[in-house]
């Protein structure tokens, strides 16, 4: 099954041959997390230049996702597509005590377009903490606020340029992504091409059906796995892309576990004949091509073992693929893999959180999931991934603590947060049918 690794390895054209598409704007979403050197507050360095294997170590914190993380950027710095990107003005958290733990980096792309990405929450329950906390909480928060501050000083930064400015973020850092770009002023958010958000909390309606959020609506792309938790909070003003993880429940939520799809292996993996290939995520529309007969990997291998050793042999190459005035760039590598429909898991999450959240006031909100967290926080387990994994004495725990609470609150909220305890902590909601 293939990921982001597959994507940053075998996506080879430079972004003037393919432009930049949602895909692009999960690998800088993901390499966000990364921990890079302070010094990339003053100075930018390419992706290439960052691969330093005495730096390894200092890349990698509680937030940044480990081996694979480092993985992935050592396939964007050898990279032709990615290893001339510059990592620049990179902002760190304040403090590892900050659950919402701000930080934004700026990925300036050959032609000078800004990707401004801003770092979700992490996998703690804390860190959920925080995302619930825009139940109840009147935009902006403190970290939305940084959001707006940080792409305002980056592009005044920048007035004779005028690059274009990407916006992107995982997590919290999609809603931040979001609010950013609408709250900025018309000066800034005219720049702006597009803004990518993967499986981020929503908004407030009256946020939704502002004037500022309408008027960068059409630029919004907000992407989902099949049991999406954290992405069903509040509205999202647009449709969301569905698309497939290779993990159950909460675990869905990082993005190292979304799929990719290759048009062309599925096709002749099936023996079905050629269709159209699937288009990729790019924002940049094309029309279809003309059917091509493009080899594998693998079919190329075989052929050059059998070829005369007269023959020269095949050699890697970077150039672009020669097709006609009417083709679209081929779409014949790694594409998200999309799905039509969201599990049924995320569904009932997400009409439990609606259901209640119309029911009660803000005030009751708030109490709502104060009194959830603090459940939560009751068995000892710091890992959303921890609940799911020892439910069996999750579950007894929690509900000793709400039979602990004042009887007016264990009368109003009890039942409706052992509803939604269940759905995020027992593995029946692990099923993305």
């Amino acid at each position: 099954m293939a990921t982001f690794l597959d994507y940053a390895r075998d996506e080879v054209r430079t972004f003037a041959e393919q432009p930049f598409c949602g895909e692009d704007a999960l690998i800088f979403s993901q390499l966000v997390y990364l921990s890079f050197p302070d010094a990339l507050a003053t100075k930018s360095l390419t992706l290439q230049q960052l691969l330093r294997r005495e730096t390894y170590p200092a890349l990698i914190d509680e937030m940044s996702h480990g081996q694979e993380a480092l993985e992935l950027l050592r396939l964007c710095g050898e990279s032709p597509r990615f290893r001339d990107v510059r990592l620049a003005d990179r902002i760190s958290p304040n403090s590892t005590a900050d659950p919402n733990r701000f930080c934004a980096a700026t990925f300036i792309l050959p032609d000078s377009t800004r990707v401004i990405a801003f770092r979700g929450t992490d996998g703690t329950i804390a860190g959920w903490h925080e995302d619930y906390r825009l139940l109840f909480v009147t935009p902006p928060l403190d970290s939305q606020a940084r959001a707006l501050a940080y792409l305002k000083s980056h592009a005044s930064a920048h007035l004779a340029e005028r690059p274009e400015i990407i916006i992107t973020g995982h997590s919290m850092g999609g809603n931040l992504a979001i609010y950013a770009a609408a709250v900025a002023p018309h000066s800034v958010q005219s720049r702006i091409r597009a803004v990518y958000a993967q499986d981020s909390p929503g908004f407030i309606r009256s946020f939704i059906e502002s004037k500022q959020f309408q008027a960068i609506r059409s630029r919004v792309h907000k992407y989902v796995p099949e049991s999406s938790m954290v992405g069903m909070l509040f509205d999202s003003g647009v449709e969301e892309t569905v698309v497939r993880s290779n993990a159950h429940g909460s675990e869905q939520h990082f993005l190292s576990t979304w799929l990719f799809t290759h048009p062309q292996i599925e096709q002749e993996a099936s023996g079905e004949e050629q269709k159209p290939a699937l288009k990729s995520t790019s924002e940049e529309s094309h029309e279809q091509a003309p059917e091509t007969s493009l080899k594998t990997a693998s079919e190329q291998a075989q052929e050059q073992a059998h070829k005369p050793a007269h023959e020269p042999a095949l050699k890697p190459s970077n150039e672009p693929v020669a097709v006609t005035a009417s083709a679209p760039q081929p779409s014949d590598l790694w594409v998200l893999d999309r799905t039509e429909h969201l599990s049924r898991y995320s569904q009932a999450l997400a009409n439990t959180l609606n259901g209640w959240r119309e029911s009660l006031d803000v005030a009751q909100r708030e109490r709502f999931i104060e009194t959830l967290f603090s459940a939560l926080d009751s068995t000892g387990y710091v890992q959303f991934s921890q609940l799911r994994e020892n439910w069996n004495t999750v579950i007894p725990v929690i509900s000793q603590y709400l039979r602990s609470l004042p009887a007016t609150d264990r009368n109003q909220l009890s039942s409706a947060i052992g509803e939604l305890v269940k759905l995020i902590v027992l593995p029946s909601g692990e099923e993305n049918s």
